[in-house]
This record gives C-alpha cells, sequence and structure tokens, in this order.
C-alpha cells in the first residue's frame, strides 16, 4: 500500500511540475493535458485518474502553492506582528533553494493567483498589525513595498538568482524599513 502512494505522489508531482514547466512558457489558457501528458511522460489515462482537465489541474497546483506560503507566512511571522523580515529572509531563502517556489513567480503573474497570495499576507500580517482598516498611508506605503519585492523577486529569477538570498533579503528589507518609516 505505501508503495502505491508512492507511486502516485512520484507521478503527480511529475504532472504538476511539468505543468508549471509549461506555464513558464505559455499562458494558462493554453496549456493542454496532451502538452502535460507529454512533457511529464505519463499518459492521458493516468492523468485523467488524478485530474478532471488541464483548468482542474492548474486550480490544484495553484493550491498547492498557496498552501505552501501560507505554511511559511503561519511559521515565520512573529506573534506580535511587529514586523515581516523573518518572513521575507526564509521565503527569499527557500526560493532560492527550491526550484519548486521558484515557480511561484510564474504563477504570480497570472492575476487570479496573485489576487489569492495577496490576500494570505493581508491576512496574516497587515490585518492583524493595523487592524481592518489601515490608514490610507499604510495602505500606499504597504502596496508600495510588496510591488517592489514582488518585482526584485522576478527580476532575481529571471536572471538565474545570481545574487545571494541575503543580498535580496537585505535589499527588500532595509528598503521597506525606509518606505514605512520603521
Amino acid at each position: 500500500m505505501k508503495k502505491q502512494s508512492k507511486r502516485v505522489a512520484i507521478t503527480k508531482n511529475r504532472i504538476e511540475t511539468a505543468y508549471l514547466d509549461i506555464l513558464a512558457e505559455e499562458p494558462i489558457g493554453k496549456i493542454t493535458v496532451k502538452t502535460v501528458c507529454s512533457r511529464s511522460g505519463v499518459n492521458r489515462t493516468t492523468f485523467y485518474k488524478y485530474y478532471k482537465d488541464a483548468a482542474d489541474l492548474g486550480m490544484i497546483v495553484r493550491k498547492g502553492m498557496l498552501d505552501e506560503v501560507e505554511a511559511l507566512l503561519k511559521e515565520t511571522v512573529p506573534p506580535d506582528y511587529r514586523d515581516l523580515f523573518e518572513f521575507i529572509s526564509q521565503f527569499v531563502s527557500r526560493i532560492y533553494r527550491e526550484e519548486r517556489m521558484q515557480r511561484f513567480f510564474v504563477l504570480y503573474r497570472e492575476n487570479e493567483f496573485r489576487n489569492d497570495a495577496d490576500q494570505l499576507v493581508r491576512k496574516y500580517y497587515y490585518l492583524p498589525k493595523y487592524g481592518m482598516q489601515p490608514t490610507d498611508e499604510v495602505k500606499i506605503q504597504a502596496a508600495y513595498c510588496y510591488s517592489a519585492m514582488i518585482g526584485l523577486m522576478e527580476l532575481w529569477i529571471d536572471r538565474g538568482l545570481v545574487y545571494s538570498p541575503e543580498q535580496i533579503s537585505n535589499c527588500i528589507i532595509s528598503n521597506s524599513k525606509r518606505i514605512m518609516n520603521l
């Protein structure tokens, strides 16, 4: 029984990794089951055991990535919510170590996924720290910092992670502290 479960996990991982690889090359609407099967080396019958279609696979991959980010937020945001810098350092280090997390930014370019990811950051950091209604100034500063961080991360990944995680984290943290007056 355990061998079967391990085999299933390996097969699903191959399919989901193939999906992410294709997503880096094709828009989400152009990804087909045929392409995923070809890239993953899995036949269509096996694919349909686990997924309804390419859109279903996409939703499952997005949910899995969001679950990973949520777990990291839960682990790293301090209980007193004083800052998000521990999360940033750990998130950047994890991206550096794990190609799967680098794919987060391939998904992040899709609007639906971006909205869900943004909601997680609000849920675990901004709402507990600032309450349900942060001031307009805080909203503007936070949006600016968040957009700058995402842009820097995308550039870093697109250029092949040429800078160390420490350099990227320090850049994000120091600029965010200046902007947020921390």
